[in-house]
């Protein structure tokens, strides 16, 4: 069997040229492309502290919630212009036989300062829906699932990509006569 030429060049050569231009043309447009982060799964832990502003849900849930968990995403970048995002937390409280348990769920707007450094301070606000379920025995209220809504304003300080620290003041509507607004202090890392 013979090689097969074509214009004076092999077919096995052709192709081997064809490949190397190829391959060429390949790594002058990676050269060329902006290098893009890689894609990977960012958590760390979280840490915080809630402080609600009503003497009847701190006697009836104590005055100090503490919350330590795992964060998962990366720590969002904060935009000088300002950003709507979707806001959402959790919290839950037992003390003695009650429990409080509210997850406000909305947008917030956040608008950085100018940084200082990896240092991106902000402020921002958001209204929420909020789903509640609590229990008071002390006031004969049950165990059930019930809507509030509410808001928030909150400052705090992004450090890059990777930790953050906020204080939020939480203002919610009464449920069954209990106000769970507050103060929530929260931190965080990525790694």
């Amino acid at each position: 069997m013979g090689i097969i030429r074509s214009g004076g060049l092999s077919i096995p050569a052709a192709c081997m040229l064809l490949a190397t231009v190829t391959q060429d043309a390949q790594v002058a447009r990676a050269e060329a492309a902006p290098l893009s982060p890689i894609s990977r799964i960012h958590f760390g832990p979280e840490a915080g502290l809630y402080l609600p502003s009503s003497s009847k849900a701190s006697n009836r849930f104590g005055d100090t919630w503490f919350s330590i968990g795992v964060g998962f995403g990366a720590v969002k970048k904060v935009e000088r212009r300002g950003r709507i995002s979707p806001d959402f937390d959790l919290f839950y409280q037992t003390h003695n036989s009650n429990h409080a348990f509210f997850l406000p769920v909305g947008v917030s707007y956040k608008r950085a300062f100018p940084r200082s450094g990896r240092l991106v301070p902000f402020v921002g606000a958001s209204l929420n829906g909020v789903i509640t379920d609590i229990r008071s025995d002390q006031d004969g209220i049950q165990s059930r699932y019930r809507p509030a809504y509410g808001g928030s304003l909150f400052a705090g300080t992004n450090y890059g990509r990777h930790a953050f620290f906020e204080a939020r003041y939480f203002a919610f509507t009464r449920v069954r006569s209990i106000d769970l607004s507050g103060l929530n202090l929260k931190a965080g890392y990525r790694f």
